[in-house]
């Protein structure tokens, strides 16, 4: 069972390894683009820093969930299938 679950994990992973990394991509060149407007315009880089941050990762959220939630659901039903096989409850 716990070798099952294992490579149900893995894959879930491999799944969705790149695309946290392009939306990690898109996000970081958003923070360092608005970082630098506020250091030319004279505002608190910190606070742009957030800002951008936050709105970058709502923009790209629908994108990431696209392939996250399939991917989450495959693995919960290997994971769920194993443990069934195996006659374990959840936990």
């Amino acid at each position: 069972m716990r070798a099952e679950v294992r490579a149900a994990n893995k894959r879930y992973d491999e799944a969705v390894s790149a695309s946290q990394k392009a939306r990690m991509t898109k996000v970081n060149a958003a923070v360092a683009a608005a970082e630098q407007q506020a250091k030319t315009q004279g505002k608190d880089p910190l606070v742009a820093r957030r800002d951008a941050k936050a709105k970058a990762m709502a923009a790209t959220k629908a994108e990431f969930d696209a392939i996250e939630k399939p991917a989450a659901a495959e693995r919960n039903a290997a994971q769920a299938a194993a443990r069934k096989k195996a006659g374990v409850a959840k936990g």
